[in-house]
Order: structure tokens, then sequence, then C-alpha cells
């Protein structure tokens, strides 16, 4: 089973430039096959550096990857140029200054792709990322939109717009997923996860954590003791999504203040985990300025913590994963359409709070996450304080519920897959 992703719909559209491409994302988003289908037909060379041998071929030797794209320009023209897929090219950043001389020399005749699931080494260490010459995508784990293969609809609500027509809003998706919904607050939406036998789920999950602790944390040296980064990435996964308490996490697993803001930044450049920032504009009370750690998917985040992944785990934390969940779908989608905006979440030093604040250019958008399936016994004295502070006409509640509401002062409750 295949999933139609919003980003391959995007650079289908832009296959003839003659920029490259630099996708980075998590291991298993699904980054090999994307790349691998939006090249279809045009028999890219692969360079894949997970291969043992083809990663010693040019380590040992930094002459290879040019000697090899010059014998293969000789039969590339600019109708028919060189297509080059390099695979997890944050094993071997210097062969970017490579990449740098055959798209300066040779740009007609070149279309240059690569992936990464690790900015660490690439940042760490000063890489050329091809300023000018290449754009920069990130994927992620699956949208639900693209779980149930209705990305080409069109968004059920404008949240840029004052008065959003919900009224006269299309009908809701079908909702065909390949697990029950609930699931995936336990699952995730890792594409390999989803399509695997029901049985082979939970164990693909744990060994997720084991091979990013093998290869990523182990294999690039990262860390000294792989042992304290193990217990740390436990009780990382356990407090995803709460602020982010350095001395207590360090006082759990027995390490250091500067251990654990480093162990919390390899997981950033590892682009295991996504940073919430608080919002701070037009601030008229005193805010809570630290920010929330989430890891990238809820699969992952249950595994990596020890959690009991299945019905049990949703009756003892429903509401907990239900907004991790939501989060880390707008997080998503704010990275694919929305240019200019960002997530972040508000909270008062007396505890009101709203659980995402989208930043848009024509101002913010509140949104409450409730696990609920009805909106009569709802409290929303945090989202109505954000609105009333900041001047926002319109507000969201995003829960369980059967059909979109209007409520009072302004708010409006959604079910989730209106979104």
């Amino acid at each position: 089973m295949e999933f139609d992703r919003v980003l391959l719909r995007e650079l289908r559209t832009k296959r003839s430039s003659p920029l490259g491409l630099l996708l980075f994302g998590p291991r298993q988003v699904g980054k090999t096959s994307l790349l691998t289908r939006l090249l279809e037909g045009r028999h890219p060379w692969i360079i894949q550096l997970q291969d043992y041998e083809v990663f010693q071929t040019h380590l040992t030797d930094a002459g290879a990857f040019k000697r090899q794209v010059l014998a293969r320009l000789e039969s590339a023209t600019p109708a028919r140029p060189l297509v080059i897929m390099i695979d997890e090219i944050q094993k071997l950043p210097r062969l970017l200054d490579d990449c740098q001389w055959l798209l300066d020399q040779h740009r007609d005749r070149v279309r240059l792709h690569a992936t990464g699931s690790s900015a660490r080494k690439l940042r760490r260490e000063g890489v050329n990322l091809l300023p000018g010459r290449v754009r920069t995508r990130a994927l992620h784990p699956l949208l639900w939109r693209e779980i149930v293969g209705e990305i080409g609809r069109r968004p059920l609500v404008n949240l840029s717009a004052r008065e959003p027509p919900w009224a006269a809003a299309l009908a809701p998706t079908s909702r065909r997923w390949p697990v029950p919904w609930t699931d995936m607050l336990g699952l995730g939406t890792l594409p390999g996860v989803l399509v695997a036998r029901a049985s082979d789920r939970v164990d693909l999950l744990r060994s997720y954590t084991l091979t990013y602790l093998r290869e990523e944390i182990q294999a690039e040296a990262l860390v000294r003791s792989l042992e304290g980064f193990s217990r740390f990435l436990e009780i990382a996964a356990a407090e995803s999504g709460n602020a982010t308490n350095f001395q207590k996490l360090g006082s759990e697993v027995g390490l250091t203040i500067n251990t654990v803001k480093n162990y919390y930044s390899i997981l950033l450049d590892t682009l295991v985990a996504v940073r919430l920032e608080p919002y701070t504009k037009n601030a008229r009370r005193r805010l809570a300025l630290t920010p929330k750690l989430y890891l990238f998917d809820l699969g992952v985040r249950n595994a990596a913590a020890g959690l009991p992944i299945g019905p049990a785990l949703l009756r003892l934390d429903a509401g907990r994963l239900f907004e991790h969940w939501v989060v880390l779908e707008m997080i998503r989608r704010i990275s694919y359409f929305g240019p200019g905006a960002r997530v972040a979440f508000w909270r008062t030093s007396d505890g009101s709070e709203v659980d995402l604040v989208l930043d848009l250019p024509t101002g913010p958008v509140p949104i409450e996450i409730k696990w609920a399936s009805r909106t009569a016994s709802l409290k929303l004295s945090g989202l109505h304080g954000f609105m009333r502070d900041h001047g926002c006409r319109v507000g969201y509640v995003v829960g369980n519920f059967s059909a979109p509401e209007r409520l009072d002062r302004g708010v409006l409750a959604l079910p989730w897959w209106w979104l």
C-alpha cells in the first residue's frame, strides 16, 4: 500500500527546475520512497550511503564521486540530464562540496536529490548546504488526509478567515483508516507501521528505538554513554508535550543539567523531537516562557517511553495522547502549507493556557484540544482569556465531537476530522 503524499504533489510540479533538492526527515517517514516515486522513469543514479560498501568506497577515496560523475556526464544532455539521488547524505557531508562543484559547472545537465535524517553533523561541521542551488524540504509522518487518500480536498475551515463559512463547508471525510483511528494514538502514523501486519506493529515501533540508539547515537558517537542516553530517552519520551524541566529530568536519570540539555539538542538535531515555543506577542500578562518538546511520532514516543501500546494505553491517558496527536498534525501542516506561519502555545504564570496558537500573517488563531464528545461541560477560560487579550474574534476547540457547533463568545467547536 502506498500513500499519496502532499510533498510529492508539490515536488512533481517542480521536476523540471534546475534547483536540486535536500529532503530531510526522521528515519522511516518515507524519504527514499518519495524520491523513488518522484524520479520514476528518469533512471536516477542512486548512491546508497546506508550500504556499507558504497559508504566505504566514497569514504576512503575522496575523488571517487567526481570521477564517477564525469563518466556519467558524457552521455547527459540538457534534454536528458543526469539524475542523482544520494541517500543519507549526513553520513558523508563532504560530498556536498563535490555537489556544489557539479551544480556550478554542469547545472544544465544535472538534477541532484539527496536525503538526510540528521542535521547535527551537517550543522556542527559547518557543512555546505548548497545555498541558492537547492531547495530544502522536510518530510514528516503521515497526515491524516494522506492516510485516507483525500489530500486534494480543500480545507473545511479557513483558519485565517474572520468568519469561517463552516456551515457551508464540504462534507466530512469518509475516515477510511488502515487501522481504527483511535489506534493511531498508540501506533502513530509512520507509513511502515500502518501498512504492517497488526501482529508486527508494536515490534516495529520498539525496534525503531533500538535502531535509533544503535545507528544514530552509537554509530555517530554522539554521546559518551549510550546507557545514560537510553535512560534519558525513556524519560524524555514520557515527558513529551510537557514544559521542559532540565533539572527535574536530570535528577530522575542521574545526569547533569548540561548533559540533559545536550541530549535534548541531539533529539532535535536528529529530527526525533520538535520544539513548540511559547507565544509571547502582545503580552498583557506574565507568561511562562519554557518551551515544550514533542517526539515526532506518537507510536515512537509510546515505544520509547516503554508504554503498553494498545487499548489499555488509551484508557489510561486518552486526553494527553489526543492532544499530542493534534499538535503534531498541525506542526506538520504548517510545515507543508504555511510559509510565514508558525505553531506555538500560550500559558500564563497563573495557569491559564491555550494548547495551540497558529501564528499566521493575518493574526493569531487559538485552538484548544479536548478529548470530549460533547461541548456542554467544556471549560474554556484559557481560550476566552487569550481571545480577549489578543483581540481574536474567532477561537477553536478541537475534539471528538459528532458535528461542528458554534459556542458562545466566538468559539467554534470542531470534530478533529473537520480540520
